[in-house]
């Protein structure tokens, strides 16, 4: 009889992060949640902004059609 454990931790195994990225400087981004991985690419879209000189601001609602406002413009922010 199939053991559901085992079946379970072996996908649970294909699904961890890959290898290559261990060690590597953006290993730490992989390992994020979905939902972390926006969050963190929208604070760095706005720091950065603001780095460059550019007025910029987050969207303090979680769900829109805009994430970072930069000069006035707005834009959705991807992550993949």
């Amino acid at each position: 009889m199939p053991n559901p454990k085992e079946i379970f931790l072996e996908v649970i195994g294909a699904k961890l992060i890959h290898a290559k990225w261990a060690g590597q400087s953006h290993e730490a981004f992989k390992q994020l949640a979905n939902t972390s991985k926006g969050d963190a690419a929208e604070e760095f879209i706005k720091q950065y902004a603001e780095a460059l000189g550019f007025k910029a601001e987050k969207n303090v609602k979680r769900l829109g059609d805009w994430d970072v406002k930069i000069n006035d413009k707005k834009f959705e922010v991807v992550c993949y």
